[in-house]
C-alpha cells in the first residue's frame, strides 16, 4: 500500500493532524499536506465524512477519519517500527495513546471554553464569566491534572531507557504526545 498516493486535509496549523503528517514523514511516505484556511471551513465541512478535519484520501477512492486511526494505519508502513506488530508491544503503545487521550479529555474544558464555545458545555451565549472561568480550568489542569499525566509518561520514558515511551525507537505513541 506504500505506493498508493495520499492527501491529508487540515487547516493551516499542527492541531489534530500533526502526528499523522509527522508518521508520514518518518516513514517517508509522500503525501499532499492540503491546507485549509477557516473561511473554506463552512463550505467544506457538509463534505466531508463526518463534518471534522483531519481526514485523509487513499489514492483518490477511499476517505478515512479519525487522525488516531489514520496515524496507527500509516505507521503500520514503513518499516512496521512505529505501530509493532508484536501483541505485547502494540497494547503498550495502544495503552500509552489511551493515556494521552485520556489528558486531552481532561484539558478539553478549559481550552473550548477559552475558545469561545462554552455552549457545549452548557452555559449560555452570553456569558460574562467565560475568561475568568477559563483561566481557573487552565489553573487547575497545569496544578493538578498534568503533574498526574506527566509522572505516568515519565515512567514509561523511565522504564524505555529514557529517550522514547514504547521503546528504543519512536512509535506513534511519541508522536501523539508530542503534538
Amino acid at each position: 500500500m506504500e505506493s498508493a498516493k495520499y492527501k491529508l486535509t487540515y487547516f493551516n496549523f499542527g492541531g489534530m493532524a500533526e502526528k499523522v503528517r509527522l508518521t508520514f514523514i518518518y516513514n517517508k511516505i509522500p503525501f499532499v499536506d492540503e491546507r485549509i484556511e477557516f473561511k473554506d471551513w463552512p463550505a467544506l465541512k457538509p463534505k466531508t465524512k463526518f463534518g471534522h478535519v483531519p481526514y485523509l484520501v487513499i489514492d483518490g477512492k477511499k476517505t478515512v477519519a479519525q487522525s488516531f486511526a489514520m496515524m496507527r494505519y500509516i505507521g503500520r508502513l514503513g518499516d512496521g517500527s512505529l505501530y509493532p506488530t508484536d501483541p505485547e508491544k502494540q497494547l503498550e503503545v495502544d495503552e500509552i495513546i489511551g493515556l494521552f487521550q485520556d489528558m486531552g479529555r481532561d484539558w478539553a474544558p478549559a481550552l473550548y471554553i477559552g475558545m469561545g464555545r462554552h455552549q457545549q458545555f452548557g452555559h449560555p451565549t452570553e456569558w460574562k464569566e467565560r475568561g475568568e472561568v477559563a483561566k481557573k480550568l487552565r489553573i487547575s489542569f497545569i496544578n493538578e491534572k498534568l503533574p498526574f499525566y506527566m509522572k505516568f509518561f515519565g515512567d514509561y520514558l523511565k522504564k524505555n531507557g529514557g529517550k522514547f515511551l514504547a521503546g528504543e525507537k519512536p512509535t506513534i505513541a511519541d508522536f501523539a504526545l508530542f503534538t
